[in-house]
């Protein structure tokens, strides 16, 4: 898938982290029109309804509700967060206790293995202690409309001549790594398992980037949006993104290859994230010494995009 995602752990059993995320949706209904009958005029046909909300007055609302929602299980997500993290503490300090007495050289390797994997998902839900706040209407408001329409967007704004690739990563502290260690590395070189079908770095492309979307965005309005990253394949790279995109299909099977936007910083086209987040990750481009301006809002991506189409058309 094109994104970022915990596996299970190397027993395969479920962890807290699975039941963190078959918690219940925060009010994914919207609220419904309902048409009542006024009672002080009785003689009112009961076919005509209230006059509907506009679109944008329901997402309001819907918004509002989330937050509402949110807002009164707070405390109670955040005991689970923590507890969580206690918990993978403490599957880490019992596989410490194994490698201290086993002997055997492949169970070594497994425990190890398994230590790896433990340890990467705590750095994860770590994350969901370090960075959860209460949202605001307007945050969950723009996440939702990104959510239902940048995909559609990217596909008209992007010139056909620029083979883009997308990676999307939901956890913003894992967007924190990935910018310290300057750019996208493969499960190989993070030392994890791989938990897809791509053995290299998971991207969709331009003309169906709808995968890419939903692994920056959570779900979780309690937790800030994550980030999109967009770049440029290598050369090598270029026939199978095109031909992906010819085919209509989404992600680039196999994925690409790691990238490093610091030896490559021409490759990086944008971090895509909320208006929330910008400030921060700018923060941190500008510690790893990545160009900060990178860093921008959906729209800007786009109209970044418009820019490139017109360059193009200037020099041709």
């Amino acid at each position: 898938m094109a994104g970022e995602k915990l596996a299970q752990d190397g027993n395969g059993d479920k962890t807290a982290w699975d039941e963190l995320m078959e918690m219940p949706d925060f009010g994914t209904e919207a609220p419904q029109n309902v048409a009542e009958k006024s009672q002080d005029m009785v003689e009112m046909p009961q076919n005509v309804a209230e006059k509907p909300q506009n679109a944008a007055e329901r997402l309001r609302g819907v918004a509002e509700k989330k937050v509402d929602e949110i807002t009164e299980r707070f405390d109670t997500i955040m005991a689970m967060n923590r507890k969580t993290v206690e918990g993978i503490r403490g599957r880490i300090e019992k596989i410490d206790d194994k490698l201290v007495t086993e002997t055997d050289g492949r169970r070594r390797e497994l425990f190890t293995q398994q230590k790896r994997n433990m340890e990467r998902i705590l750095r994860t839900q770590e994350s969901l202690v370090d960075f959860a706040r209460l949202p605001t209407v307007e945050d969950v408001e723009y996440r939702m409309r990104a959510g239902k329409e940048f995909a559609g967007a990217v596909k008209e704004a992007v010139p056909d001549e620029l083979p883009v690739v997308f990676h999307g990563s939901n956890n913003i502290g894992v967007v924190k790594q990935i910018i310290q260690t300057h750019g996208l590395k493969t499960p190989e070189q993070r030392g994890g398992d791989m938990t897809s079908f791509a053995t290299q770095i998971d991207v969709t492309v331009k003309t169906n980037i709808k995968t890419s979307c939903r692994f920056a965005e959570s779900g979780m309005y309690w937790m800030p949006y994550g980030a999109i990253f967009a770049f440029m394949p290598k050369p090598e790279e270029m026939v199978v993104v095109r031909k992906t995109e010819e085919n209509g299909s989404s992600e680039v099977y196999g994925g690409v290859d790691g990238v490093d936007f610091y030896e490559e910083p021409e490759r990086l086209l944008g971090i895509i994230t909320t208006p929330e987040n910008i400030d921060r990750v700018q923060e941190w481009c500008r510690e790893s010494e990545l160009d900060e301006n990178k860093v921008m809002t959906h729209g800007d991506f786009l109209e970044s995009m418009s820019d490139v189409d017109a360059g193009d058309k200037e020099r041709s």
